[in-house]
């Protein structure tokens, strides 16, 4: 009885976020599923199989300071609608690299009029892809609050939270089919992914905070542009998990 009139109370002492605004900004860390990335083009319709995919670290040091959209990014702005929920409008900025060299399997003509029964290829010399200007999930997502702790002076709490979203994925990919070199880096809507969430808020001081997060979801683009061609044409499909650490402040 008295643990659960403890954690009332620490519910009506933590949680006076009713009708404030908070943005954030931190970085991530990515991993990825195996995926198949089938390409379409005048002459050429085939599919690499099990592809495996990296993300891109920049080397910590002033760079994450004075350049802050080189790193991969998290951008958050969110509206507390109730003390304990809240609705959130993400950016995460992710970077996706196949990784090279790796031995894939493919099926089809390729983009060089060669055909490929169930066969194997080594992507080192035969493909460049990448998103890594970047890999874009521009989001919507519901959080849920669960208070933790309070210090005497209110002023720092820990609070669990835990959510899901969905959104649309606008990448700035670089893709080179060697051999058909006309590639084309441009921003573009290319498909749609959900996901579900959870971490850690820490609040300190008056109104600034900290947040470690957890993201795993499901990533599907069926429109990825290869060259200027509008004809030319990826698509792909994945699972993705994202480790993320932001600062923000709440007003």
């Amino acid at each position: 009885m008295y643990i659960f009139y403890t954690m009332n109370v620490l519910h009506a002492d933590v949680l006076d976020k009713e009708g404030k605004y908070f943005v954030s900004w931190g970085w991530n860390l990515s991993d990825y599923s195996k995926s198949d990335i089938s390409f379409k083009g005048d002459g050429y319709d085939y599919t690499l199989r099990d592809v495996s995919a990296s993300d891109r670290q920049t080397t910590l040091g002033w760079v994450y300071i004075t350049e802050q959209t080189i790193p991969q990014y998290d951008i958050r702005v969110g509206y507390f609608f109730t003390d304990t929920d809240s609705i959130v409008f993400g950016v995460d900025h992710m970077k996706y690299v196949v990784d090279s060299p790796q031995v894939v399997q493919i099926s089809g003509t390729d983009h060089q009029g060669v055909s490929h029964s169930d066969g194997s290829i080594q992507l080192d010399g035969f493909l460049k892809f990448e998103h890594t200007d970047g890999l874009n999930y521009i989001n919507v997502a519901y959080n849920k609050f669960f208070p933790i702790w309070q210090d005497a002076s209110r002023q720092h709490a820990l609070t669990l939270f835990a959510g899901a979203g969905a959104g649309v994925l606008i990448p700035r990919s670089n893709i080179t089919l060697i051999g058909y070199e006309d590639r084309k880096d441009d921003f573009k809507l290319a498909g749609y992914g959900l996901d579900i969430q959870g971490g850690l808020h820490v609040d300190l001081y008056e109104n600034f905070f900290m947040r470690g997060e957890l993201k795993t979801g499901y990533i599907n683009m069926p429109y990825i542009s290869t060259s200027r061609n509008s004809r030319d044409e990826a698509s792909q499909d994945f699972f993705f998990a994202q480790y993320s650490f932001s600062l923000g402040y709440t007003f």
